[in-house]
């Protein structure tokens, strides 16, 4: 299992606008909004605690995805979204996924972490993937919530297939769509692993109906590295081209912060539309923890 980071305090995932705040002495003058908090109460996490956040932008709307009580060795109680129809002006009731037995006690899932969202134009359709994890903290599949109310309310999940391993032990996920309309792609939407329990084989899920359902992961062309990879969608190909990033803290990537560090990476996403690139953090910061 990968080295577990925990992190203290109430987080709140308060300013998807952060992004966009200028750099430097300014930053003290942006004034943050929270837009949720901690409801949980199990004593195996850390409260109040909302952690490593996930933004996407699309026309007006604005979703964010963040885990909600962190647990001491890692993972949360549950994944949260919050919505804004306004370019982040204003923020709608926050609300909860409901993936771990904590927050539905058919789930046999007691944790689940890396939220990541995405949105299908083609399809009209927003998705949030997280991975869950099992009491002996094995994560057998990844989940993939979607909205087709424009992010105001979310659908039971759907179920990515493992892999065909030996050993599976999922991480690091990451979920694109293929927007750009001129694409033969266009509507696509692929969700990166890797397989922990094969030595951090990086895989790549497929979906051709808006999240409903998902091909088995098969592996990419960057077959091994232990860093996390930025799934990126390509008219060139049905499988999308594997980046893989290592960057230092001054990169795109941007400098770790458990609050504001993938959503600068989901910023960039979001400044680009037309390209559908994902971006990921450095090994110091996403690898470091789920």
């Amino acid at each position: 299992m990968r080295y577990w980071k925990a992190f203290s305090g109430a987080v709140a995932v308060a300013a998807v606008t952060v992004f966009a705040a200028p750099v430097g002495a300014a930053e003290a003058n942006v004034t943050l909004t929270r837009v949720s908090s901690d409801p949980f109460t199990n004593s195996t996490s850390q409260h109040a605690t909302e952690v490593e956040p996930d933004t996407f932008a699309h026309g007006s709307t604005v979703v964010g995805a963040f885990q909600v009580g962190r647990f001491f060795s890692g993972g949360s109680t549950d994944i949260g979204f919050a919505r804004s129809g306004d370019g982040g002006a204003t923020w709608g009731t926050p609300g909860f996924l409901g993936l771990t037995s904590s927050a539905d006690a058919a789930s046999p899932y007691e944790r689940v972490s890396d939220p990541s969202v995405a949105f299908d134009a083609a399809h009209g359709t927003w998705l949030i993937s997280a991975i869950p994890l099992l009491p002996n903290l094995v994560v057998p599949t990844v989940l993939v919530s979607r909205s087709v109310d424009d992010g105001q309310t979310w659908s039971p999940p759907a179920t990515i297939p493992p892999p065909a391993a030996k050993t599976v032990n999922l991480d690091k996920n990451w979920t694109v769509c293929d927007n750009t309309a001129s694409s033969p792609f266009y509507g696509h939407c692929y969700t990166e692993l890797d397989n922990f329990g094969a030595g951090d084989l990086e895989l790549m899920s497929t979906s051709t109906d808006d999240g409903l359902t998902w091909s088995p992961p098969i592996p990419t062309a960057a077959v091994r590295n232990p860093t996390p990879a930025c799934p990126r969608s390509s008219s060139r190909s049905d499988v999308t081209t594997i980046r893989t990033l290592s960057a230092p803290a001054t990169s795109v990537c941007a400098p770790y912060s458990p609050m504001i560090s993938r959503k600068l990476a989901s910023a960039a996403i979001a400044r680009n539309p037309a390209s559908a690139s994902a971006v990921a953090l450095p090994l110091s910061s996403r690898a470091a923890s789920r």
